[in-house]
């Protein structure tokens, strides 16, 4: 056993010098790839239809379309808006969480902003009617990032937590 490197600032041990290293490498912009956030993203967009559907079911006032049909409709029509801005908030997500070693903190962040991105407007513009759709949302974005779970790599032992400079 060797002893853990401590790295120092502008030090180059974020470049992973062999193949068996890369997979401890943390990658200095993202923290995943964008495999990874097409990944995520397109979970999250698979999951919202559910989450949608049960929301509905357990409301009392279902309305004339069944749970299952809206399911249908929200992966339907909410398929491609779902993945773009889960592209575009988990990159953002991503980039600064890229330091924070606890998973537990990126789920944390999703779920609050994956709530955020409904409940705020439908503030702000709907008399709050849809507030509590933002529920599965919140859900949809916390298990697009807990399926990349195993494919992030946090900053630890002796590795750089910032960029190279």
């Amino acid at each position: 056993m060797t002893a853990p490197v401590v790295p120092r600032p502008g030090c180059a041990c974020c470049a992973a010098p062999s193949a068996a290293d890369a997979f401890y490498r943390v990658r200095p912009r993202l923290g995943l790839a964008f495999a990874d956030l097409v990944l995520g993203a397109t979970v999250a967009a698979l999951v919202l239809p559910v989450l949608f559907a049960l929301q509905s079911w357990l409301d009392e006032d279902v309305g004339a379309i069944s749970p299952a049909t809206q399911a249908l409709l929200v992966l339907w029509f909410g398929f491609i808006p779902a993945v773009v801005v889960g592209l575009v908030v988990g990159a953002v997500l991503a980039w600064r969480l890229r330091s924070v070693t606890s998973q537990w903190w990126h789920l944390l962040a999703f779920a609050g902003t994956g709530f955020a991105i409904l409940a705020i407007p439908s503030l702000l513009v709907g008399e709050g009617r849809w507030v509590h759709l933002a529920l599965p949302v919140a859900g949809a974005a916390l298990a697009g990032r807990a399926a990349l779970w195993r494919r992030f790599v946090p900053p630890t032992a002796g590795q750089c937590s910032s960029e190279p400079s």
